[in-house]
C-alpha cells in the first residue's frame, strides 16, 4: 500500500468537492459478481477533535488509487473536508490502510462551489471512500465526544 498526503489545499478541496459530489449521488452498489467495497474505520467513536483513526477498505481493485476522508451530512449531501482527505494506493489484493485526522469541526463543500459549517457534535458525520471516477463507494458513521 503506497499513502500520499495531499499538500496542495486547492488540490485537497478540488478532490474533496469532487469525492463529496459522488456523495450526493449515492454509495456505489456492486453487481453480483462483484464484491463490494467494505470500509471500516477505527476507533469510530469517542473522538476527539483532531483525532487520528484507521480507514481499512476491503474488496477494491488491486494497485488502483482511492481517496479517504471525513463529511457531515447536510440537505445538500455530504460535505467533505478538504484538510483531511488522504490519496492512497490498494495492494495487489484489492485492500488499503491508511490513517487519516479527523476535525470535529471544520468549513466543507458538497460540489456545489458553496461552504458549509459542520460541527460533528450536531451533524452526523461519515468516513468515505472515493474512487476515480469520484464515486463513494462505502461510507461509515463516526461519532465525536
Amino acid at each position: 500500500m503506497t499513502l500520499k498526503r495531499r499538500t496542495s489545499r486547492l488540490a485537497k478541496a478540488g478532490v474533496v468537492a469532487a469525492a463529496t459530489a459522488g456523495l450526493i449521488a449515492g454509495v456505489h452498489s456492486a453487481s453480483a459478481d462483484t464484491t463490494a467495497p467494505e470500509l471500516s474505520v477505527a476507533p469510530s467513536s469517542g473522538l476527539t477533535d483532531g483525532a487520528t483513526i484507521t480507514a481499512t477498505v476491503t474488496g477494491l481493485a488491486a494497485n488502483e488509487t482511492y481517496w479517504i476522508g471525513p463529511c457531515g451530512m447536510t440537505d445538500n449531501g455530504c460535505a467533505g473536508d478538504p484538510d483531511s482527505v488522504v490519496e492512497a494506493t490498494s495492494d495487489g489484493s484489492g485492500d488499503l490502510t491508511t490513517e487519516l485526522t479527523v476535525n470535529k469541526e471544520f468549513v466543507g463543500n458538497v460540489g456545489t462551489g458553496n461552504d458549509v459549517s459542520i460541527d460533528c457534535a450536531e451533524t452526523q458525520c461519515k468516513v468515505g471512500v472515493y474512487n476515480a471516477d469520484i464515486v463513494a463507494l462505502d461510507r461509515t458513521p463516526i461519532h465525536f465526544g
